[in-house]
């Protein structure tokens, strides 16, 4: 998807070309700015401020999940936290690389991966609020030691 933009005809103004392309799941814009002199327009796209604004809301709910997890009274069983491995991954780096970096006989790292594909073309977002979804539900049914849950 390309945009241009040109601020105005007057002598000694900009061109603005935004380019977009998507980056470990998340909306990533490259500008490229001609004849910069005073460029001092701050052009936002609402598609992207819409997902910034998501993204800033959740960004501190998501940390402090990864941290509350951490605190369980008991260890979750293990299908919900490869479920967790495999947000995680989808939220921090994106798809899983169509090769598989496990080795032959490694099964633990064999199901982990295969985690972290089940959510391969989920939105960096979505996989943010899965996240934080699945590590609330799993700080109540496992309580958390001497932590209170504010999320």
């Amino acid at each position: 998807m390309q945009n241009h933009y040109q601020p105005s005809s007057s002598p000694g103004t900009s061109s603005y070309t935004p380019q977009y392309s998507i980056q470990n799941g998340s909306p990533y814009l490259q500008a490229s700015v001609s004849s910069a002199t005073n460029f001092t327009e701050q052009i936002i796209d609402p598609v992207s401020k819409q997902w910034w604004d998501r993204y800033n809301s959740l960004k501190p709910q998501f940390e402090r999940a990864t941290e509350l997890i951490k605190h369980l009274n008991q260890r979750p069983a293990d299908d919900e936290l490869l479920q967790l491995y495999g947000l995680f991954k989808q939220v921090t780096q994106g798809d899983c690389p169509v090769k598989s970096s496990a080795g032959l006989f490694d099964l633990k790292a064999k199901r982990k991966e295969d985690a972290w594909r089940k959510y391969s073309g989920m939105d960096q977002l979505d996989a943010m609020q899965g996240y934080i979804d699945l590590a609330t539900s799993l700080c109540v049914r496992y309580h958390l030691s001497n932590q209170k849950l504010t999320m």
